[in-house]
């Protein structure tokens, strides 16, 4: 029978792996509408549903899947007239090929403006006549 000598990459990987736990991390918010106001969504991969509401809010709902899911950091912030969302991932996920993607739910009035950053790996579908617009940027660490 021979020895089994893991490699350095191979232990790492399979620390990594073990000390992560199953689940991602999840966001829900809620914040006062302003006239006019602006929602900024800035996330590497995943997906954003924008939908209007009658409501005088923002409503936003983030969930993070897949590999290292639960290092991924979701931060949601209000300044004057803008709301902003942001899925940053932990620094070393940045060493992964595969990495954790964001499902993000938001509902805002239909005066609202959407701005999503982000790279490549952003799906983005919003309600007809929302005004919405894709910057991309570079992937976000």
């Amino acid at each position: 029978m021979t020895d089994f000598k893991p490699s350095f990459p191979f232990s790492l990987a399979c620390l990594i792996v073990l000390a992560q736990p199953a689940g991602g991390e999840e966001l829900s918010r809620r914040f006062d509408a302003k006239a006019g106001g602006k929602l900024t969504i800035e996330l590497d991969r995943g997906r954003v549903d924008v939908f209007t509401h009658e409501a005088d809010e923002v409503r936003l709902e983030a969930r993070s899947s897949g590999l290292g899911a639960s290092s991924m950091r979701l931060r949601a912030r209000e300044t004057a007239d803008e709301v902003t969302l942001r899925a940053a991932p932990e620094p070393w996920l940045a060493l992964m090929r595969s990495r954790p993607g964001v499902r993000v739910r938001a509902w805002v009035p239909a005066d609202y403006r959407i701005e999503v950053r982000g790279g490549e790996g952003v799906e983005l579908k919003h309600a007809p006549g929302l005004r919405a617009m894709r910057a991309p940027t570079s992937p976000l660490h």
